[in-house]
């Protein structure tokens, strides 16, 4: 702005002085005011890891994590390191993420004002399969075994398929069909939640010492269940006479584990079973007369198991029977019946 005086005579004669108020347009001189230099937008939070199913998509709101200083609207663009793993598409200030094959990748997201000054921001993505149903019950296990202190853990608690998971076999459906961890270091306790694998037919936890507590009766669940091998454990607590409604179940081993009696006589239901070993138990009962129905029966250890009273000629029945192991039970009275030497080998 400037002030320029003129000097000018009016109609009587007489001189006298004028301001002139002159505007100058901005910048016209060095004492003029310069307009704000554009500022470029900024992160407002960082987006975090995207856990994606595949042949789904999810939609991130990038208005969120973006803001820029000077108000200005911004535009959005987006790529992915691995179009094979995913597809990333932008509108307006949505981001779509889209699931194509499992695997990872990292999404890259540029924020641009008018003036051309940019953002970015680059986040993890993970594209797996649905959750298997059975997922839950392999989480119980090894949050209930110590899972994380187990010899091998591999694959446990991550995103990939429950068949790539140390141990766990899988069929058709993505469903546990054998889970296999001896000599593992699993501790703690079984969790009710194993009778949730329906589709479970062989389960062997054997040799992993510090694992204690009941077995659970909800096991009871695995229907489709042919092999339970609990052997060589800390497992304690009565043997639950829900194994009997285990209808497929042949072979059962539950050796050098601190179980106790009663033996349930319901086990002389298991029509299917082979191979019975209940030795270095502390069952202290009588031997059912029950086991007699055990047509299939072809193995029959009670070894030091506190058995006591008298071998029951019901035994005499198990025309499948091949080996019967009696030793070291000090109370176990009576004769051998003799109708046990019709079908055992010599």
């Amino acid at each position: 702005m400037k002030v320029r005086q003129l000097w000018a005579t009016n109609a009587w004669g007489v001189r006298g002085s004028a301001a002139i108020l002159t505007l100058c347009n901005l910048g016209c001189d060095d004492r003029g005011t310069t307009p704000s230099a554009n500022r470029a937008p900024e992160a407002a939070g960082e987006i975090p890891a995207q856990v994606v199913v595949v042949e789904t998509r999810v939609v991130i709101d990038l208005s969120d994590y973006f803001t820029d200083p000077d108000g200005d609207t911004l535009a959005y663009s987006a790529t992915v390191s691995d179009s094979r793993i995913a597809r990333v598409s932008v509108l307006s200030s949505s981001l779509g993420v889209t699931g194509v094959a499992l695997g990872t990748a990292i999404v890259t997201v540029t924020a641009t004002d008018a003036g051309g000054l940019t953002a970015t921001q680059s986040f993890d993505l993970i594209v797996r399969t649905l959750p298997s149903p059975d997922r839950a019950g392999l989480v119980a296990l090894h949050e209930a075994s110590g899972g994380e202190e187990w010899t091998t853990n591999t694959g446990w608690m991550s995103y990939a398929p429950i068949g790539e998971w140390f141990g766990v076999e899988t069929d058709e459906e993505d469903r546990v069909a054998g889970l296999h961890l001896p000599h593992n270091g699993l501790t703690g306790q079984l969790p009710s939640a194993l009778g949730g694998l329906s589709h479970l037919t062989s389960l062997d936890l054997s040799f992993n010492y510090d694992l204690g507590g009941p077995i659970p009766a909800q096991m009871s669940g695995l229907s489709g269940l042919t092999v339970l091998d609990l052997s060589v454990t800390a497992l304690e607590g009565a043997l639950p006479g829900e194994l009997a409604q285990l209808p497929n179940l042949a072979e059962l081993h539950l050796r050098w584990t601190n179980l106790r009696g009663p033996i349930p006589p319901e086990l002389g239901k298991l029509a299917n079973l082979e191979v019975l070993d209940l030795s270095s138990t502390i069952l202290s009962d009588t031997i059912p007369p029950e086991f007699g129905n055990l047509a299939n029966l072809r193995i029959l250890n009670l070894e030091r198991a506190g058995i006591q009273g008298r071998i029951p000629v019901e035994l005499g029945d198990l025309v499948s029977l091949e080996e019967l192991v009696l030793a070291r039970n000090p109370l176990l009275v009576g004769r051998i019946p003799p109708e046990l030497g019709t079908h055992l080998p010599v």
